[in-house]
């Protein structure tokens, strides 16, 4: 069997919060991202020839369709990137604010349910604007220049 690492990668000792208008670009590409995927699985739904499904649904079923496939689109990137479509663009990325690591599968769970709350954006207007969907679950979204940036620690041999 061979030796594997698990690695712990955090980012420096007091990482800076990413720009608001990092934020608000990655957003809005992050939005198109998830339409485009909305779209896919719709067409992939009539390709199967089941599309009466969501035609015949009522409005609750497509209310539950889309926010659905929203909380999916945050929770498949971020839990296995803990970058999405945007963050890549931007070069921004989501980390632990406590430890400055990678968050949980629990926060980014919390993180995408929080974007769900209503009027989430009104929590950027402030004297220290930070969206609830990153101060409940504990996160936050800083900027990388580039991989190399990223120290490595807590290597551990399996």
């Amino acid at each position: 069997m061979k030796n594997m690492e698990i690695i712990n990668q955090t980012y420096g000792e007091n990482p800076q919060k990413a720009e608001w208008w990092r934020r608000l670009i990655g957003f809005s590409i992050d939005i198109i991202g998830y339409f485009i995927l909305l779209w896919i699985v719709y067409y992939l739904i009539e390709l199967l020839s089941i599309g009466y499904l969501i035609e015949d649904a009522s409005i609750v079923f497509r209310y539950i369709y889309f926010y659905f496939f929203y909380i999916f689109y945050y929770v498949l990137f971020e839990s296995l990137t803990n970058r999405t479509l945007g963050k890549i663009i931007t070069g921004t990325i989501v980390i632990n604010s406590l430890t400055f690591k990678k968050p949980s599968l629990g926060q980014i769970f919390g993180r995408s349910f929080s974007r769900l709350i209503p009027f989430d954006f009104i929590s950027f207007i402030s004297s220290k604007p930070r969206g609830w969907h990153d101060s409940i679950p504990n996160t936050m979204v800083t900027t990388i220049k580039s991989k190399h940036e990223f120290k490595t620690i807590n290597k551990i041999d399996l």
